[in-house]
């Protein structure tokens, strides 16, 4: 979720579907971690999270979804350290939502060649 949502910032704006499932997926990993994560996230964000994480696209479950997230996002993943906390996981789920509309884009470019007009020189 948006730190100023969190912290109480002067605006808080609506929060779209998107975003608002950041916050729960700290819970997700808790409760469905051997699930697939496709289930429950866009399965565009798990198959460019995947590649990004292990240089191949494959299934994630949950447990690796939130994980590589976090490493998105700046955490560690080391064996004493905890769960990714809510931070790190807003930062990680915007790296990821850039990465997602390039990947969109470059699929749109692909399926449809970029025309550009020139202007001719006097």
């Amino acid at each position: 979720m948006n730190p100023t949502w969190r912290t109480g910032g002067p605006s808080a704006p609506a929060i779209p579907p998107s975003e608002a499932r950041i916050g729960s997926k700290r819970k997700l990993l808790g409760r469905s971690q051997g699930r697939p994560a496709a289930e429950f996230i866009d399965p565009l964000s798990v198959s460019v999270l995947s590649v990004w994480r292990y240089g191949e696209e494959r299934p994630l479950t949950v447990r690796e979804y939130v994980l590589a997230l976090g490493r998105l996002g700046g955490h560690l993943n080391r064996k004493g350290d905890g769960a990714p906390g809510w931070l790190v996981l807003w930062r990680g789920w915007q790296k990821l939502h850039l990465m997602v509309e390039g990947a969109r884009a470059a699929d749109h470019a692909r399926a449809k060649p970029l025309r550009i007009k020139r202007n001719k020189s006097p």
